[in-house]
């Protein structure tokens, strides 16, 4: 799934940036946080709850940072109302929500590849308005 991360990001203009497959210059936290200093956005992908992921995560919201949250559907349980469960400090975010069973460019997974897409346009078009301060007067 980087890899087909990184193409949506690339086909939007921007330039990705996955830690998993660099090789930090120095200690590895250290290169973490700047880099989610310096990143326009980030795009979580947490499931299975990888605590790495979600140390990050936090640090990024911290940081004020536009984030695109995403998931494989299987991690997500239905209670018995058939209600998605979410911990409830991430159910205030939006998540796209990715069949892991299924290559990316399959035709079930089309539905978040376009939710990932305009999420990806909609942060894009955020940065945008924030970096020339557009108000209307």
């Amino acid at each position: 799934w980087i890899e087909y991360y990184k193409e949506e990001i690339k086909a939007n203009g921007l330039k990705p940036y996955f830690q998993e497959h660099e090789e930090p210059p120095r200690e590895i936290i250290m290169d973490i946080y700047e880099q989610l200093r310096n990143c326009a956005f980030v795009l979580a992908d947490i499931t299975d709850g990888r605590e790495n992921c979600l140390y990050e995560l936090g640090y990024a919201h911290a940081l004020g940072k536009k984030i695109i949250l995403i998931r494989d559907d299987a991690d997500v349980r239905e209670d018995k109302d058939n209600e998605v469960r979410i911990t409830f400090d991430l159910n205030q975010f939006k998540h796209s929500f990715r069949n892991g069973s299924e290559k990316p460019e399959s035709e079930i997974n089309s539905e978040f590849r376009n939710d990932l897409k305009d999420r990806i346009l909609k942060v894009k078009a955020a940065l945008f308005e924030s970096q020339f301060n557009f108000t209307s007067e």
